[in-house]
Order: C-alpha cells, then structure tokens, then sequence
C-alpha cells in the first residue's frame, strides 16, 4: 500500500512553488486561451489578481481583464462578461479618475448594473468620508501630530484613499507620497521638548524657558510659502466632494484631459493592444503560431540601422 501511494504521487504533475511568477505557474492555461472564450480570460484574471506578488503579475490580471473587455463587449451574448471585466479593474486600479471610467463601462455593457435611483446614496459628507481623513491626516503631519498621524496610516481606508491620491500628492509638492508621509509622520513629536514648545533653561529659579532649539517652537515639517499653499490647495480640493470647480480640478491633475468613455478606448487607457490576444512564450502574440518579425526584421529598418559607410582615406591626399 505504502508503494502504491508512492507511485501515485512520482506520477503527478509537479507543482510549482508559491513564489514562482504567476505566468509560470499559469503558463499551460494562459496558452489554453482563445478569442472565442472571453469567460476564460475573465476567470484567469481574477485568480492572476488573487495570486499577484509583484507588479508584473498584477500587470498580466489587467492585461487579462482588458482582453476579456475587449473580446466580450463585441457579442451581446457576452456583454455581461465585459462588465464584469471592468468591474473587476476598478479592483486593480485604484485611480479614482479611472474607477469612475470603469464604472461607466460596466454600465454601458449590462445596463443592469446600474443601482435604481432609491439605492443610489449622495457621496459623504462627514468626518467619516475619505477625502476628510486624508485632509485631516496631512493637517496632522503639518502640526507635528505624529503619534495621532501614525495612527491613522495604519487604517486600511485611509491607505487606500492615500494610495488614490498618490498622484496628486505628488503634484503638489509632497515629495516621496505615502513613504514621505510616514517618513515625516516618524519624526515627531519633537524629540527635544515633545511638542511643548519651550524647553526650561538649566539652573533657573525661578524657571525660566525658552523656545525649543530643536523644532524653534513650532514642530513639524519646514515647508516654503510655496508648498504650504499647495497644500492646501489640495486640502480644499479633497474636501470640496462632488461639487468641483473647474480651478481647483486643474490644479488637482495639471489640466490632464478626461478619458472619453467610449469602450473601444478601454484597453489604450491601460496601454493593453487589443489584437494581441495569445499568450506564447511569455507574450501576447497576435496569430497562435505568433510568427511575428521581430523588430529588426522589419523592413527598412535593417538598412536605417546600418553603420554610415566611411569612404576610405587616400594616404597621399593629406600629403
């Protein structure tokens, strides 16, 4: 008995440890797949976006998902594949921009999907909505409140909103995102007078104080004029909610332009090529045989590449 069961595990497959890349361990069912199967490309996707450990493997779940987009929302039969598709990108891109575009989609694909007006609740306007905690966190770190600022980076929704915003916290001057949050977060309360702002002079009675030579009496971060104005800039942006002028929308994104949301646009936004839908040798190709030229077969390339000839110097002519 103890051979048989021997036998039977050196007869099955090996499986590929956890921390092999996810296009490996997945390789024989990313191969399996065809354009005639969007539901395939869907499922894989979530399982690649369950499995990711690293940015490429979270890079091949959207590939994933955009193809099956792609793929479905050209049948009606499917279409309902393709909002789920988008749905499930909202999950791997957390731009709020973005979100918004995905949403759409999934609407535009299964009209089913959108909430009746009676389910449809107004955005939050509380101290519990995002946009204020994320303001209320830079507020923090700004005063030098890092105890209550550490606090709150170890909340899961505010991380989450940060992570959103990262771009426009960039924007504005807030050097290293999230990171330099917590960098600057970590280093107060001042280590010299702990935020009471005066340290007493040694041998005086009575006391006699003086300001903190550390902080100056004034704890957190040194900002200039111009980095202080851009945050609050983004603080006035943040908690605007819905009703956004177009000034302050400019000075959020740097004018980006909107994305147009035209589902034949979905997989440019994530720089996906729609024809490549067979995975080969760890790419997309466009045929299953993926017998493309590489790009130094391509035509005229090979002779605009070539090394300029150097007509060949007469010894006597410089004599």
């Amino acid at each position: 008995m103890v051979f048989l069961t021997f036998l039977w595990l050196c007869l099955q497959p090996p499986i590929a440890p956890v921390n092999t890349p996810v296009d490996v361990r997945y390789r024989d069912r990313l191969e399996a797949l065809r354009p005639d199967d969007p539901g395939a490309y869907f499922l894989l996707g979530e399982e690649v976006a369950d499995a990711a450990a690293n940015p490429a493997d979270s890079k091949l779940a959207v590939e994933l998902q955009c193809l099956a987009f792609e793929i479905a929302r050209q049948a009606p039969a499917t279409r309902s594949i393709a909002a789920a598709a988008a749905l499930a990108l909202t999950e791997l891109d957390l731009a709020e921009k973005n979100r918004r575009f995905l949403q759409a989609m999934a609407r535009v694909m299964d009209p089913a999907r959108v909430e009746p007006a009676w389910l449809t609740k107004p955005p939050p306007a509380s101290p519990e909505s995002q946009p204020y905690k994320v303001a209320v966190l830079l507020g923090l770190i700004r005063s030098g409140d890092g105890v209550r600022a550490r606090q709150m980076l170890t909340k899961p929704d505010v991380r989450a909103s940060l992570q959103a915003s990262e771009r426009m916290l960039l924007a504005h001057g807030l050097s290293g995102g999230i990171a330099g949050l917590e960098r600057e977060a970590a280093m107060w309360p001042c280590p010299s007078c702990s935020n009471r702002l005066l340290n007493r002079r040694p041998n005086t009675s009575p006391p006699e104080y003086r300001p903190c030579s550390n902080c100056g009496g004034n704890p957190g971060p040194v900002l200039s004029p111009f980095e202080f104005t851009q945050q609050l800039r983004l603080e006035s942006f943040l908690l605007q909610g819905s009703a956004r002028s177009w000034a302050a929308q400019g000075a959020s994104d740097r004018g980006e332009p909107l994305i147009d949301p035209d589902p034949a646009h979905l997989c440019s936004v994530f720089g996906v090529d729609p024809a490549r839908v067979y995975w080969r040798a760890g790419r997309w190709c466009t045929t299953p045989e993926c017998a493309e030229p590489s790009p130094v077969d391509l035509p005229g390339l090979k002779e605009e590449t070539k090394s300029p000839t150097v007509p060949a110097q007469n010894p006597a002519a410089g004599q």
